[in-house]
């Protein structure tokens, strides 16, 4: 093993075949192979293959960790796991909308700007879609309560809705359904029970742009516990018949 002094900041240990690029000024250490171990001040990190970490000292002793956007994984300081961020990208959100209906625009006006995107899944498997100032290839021109959205978003933001009258059920056909769950807060099992044996399999994106999902008996491969009420759900129905999901009495 070889110990290397990068920059004045960080010392990294190297062993045969590994392979880094180090850019100074603030130090960004790009590891192709590895892992790599790097010590600076008094923290340790281990950066796996196709990570990219950048280590900055704004003041003597005080470290500023980035993981870059690009990275493939996590990278570890003193134990605790910094993911790739990707706040500056574009990301996928799956929302369900709750207030009254009105067109599309009306509906995003106050965070409109940030929207780049926004699909809605139809009967027939196909998406209408909406873009912001594109009338000539947008489909979607209103939207209604309680049907879901993926939107692409720019940046984080609130959307701030006053929910109508719930429905008491949604209607579900054989295929993918994109819906919204507008029953009481309960786990995944009792919540999906009525609907189990027509379910194929339930998928909820999560903010890290992956999906967590719940398959009907088979706890080893799932990954959600409860649903919350308004949580967009990616359903596969697998009845030729469909199915219709009731919901539990709804409490504000």
């Amino acid at each position: 093993m070889a110990t290397v002094c990068a920059c004045g900041i960080a010392t990294i240990e190297l062993i045969s075949g590994d392979a880094i690029l180090v850019t100074c000024g603030s130090i960004t250490i790009d590891v192709h192979i590895g892992p790599v171990g790097v010590t600076f001040g008094l923290f340790r990190a281990v950066l796996l293959p196709d990570t990219a970490a950048t280590i900055a000292e704004p003041t003597p002793g005080a470290f500023e960790v980035t993981n870059s956007a690009e990275s493939a994984a996590p990278i570890t300081v003193n134990g605790v796991q910094i993911p790739p961020d990707r706040s500056g990208q574009s990301r996928w959100n799956h929302v369900c909308y709750t207030d009254l209906g009105q067109p599309l625009e009306a509906a995003l006006a106050a965070f409109i700007e940030d929207v780049a995107a926004a699909y809605r899944l139809r009967p027939d498997q196909g998406y209408d879609r909406w873009f912001p100032g594109r009338p000539d290839v947008s489909t979607i021109t209103s939207i209604s309560p309680y049907e879901s959205l993926f939107l692409l978003m720019s940046n984080s933001t609130a959307w701030a809705q006053q929910p109508s009258t719930p429905p008491t059920g949604t209607n579900l056909q054989q295929g993918w359904n994109s819906t919204c769950y507008a029953g009481d807060s309960k786990s995944v099992g009792d919540a999906a029970a009525t609907i189990a044996s027509q379910l194929g399999i339930l998928y909820a994106l999560r903010s890290d742009q992956t999906w967590s999902r719940h398959v009907p008996d088979r706890p080893e491969m799932s990954s959600i516990a409860r649903l919350k009420q308004y949580d967009a759900l990616l359903i596969l129905v697998t009845d030729p018949g469909g199915t219709t999901w009731a919901f539990d009495p709804w409490r504000f």
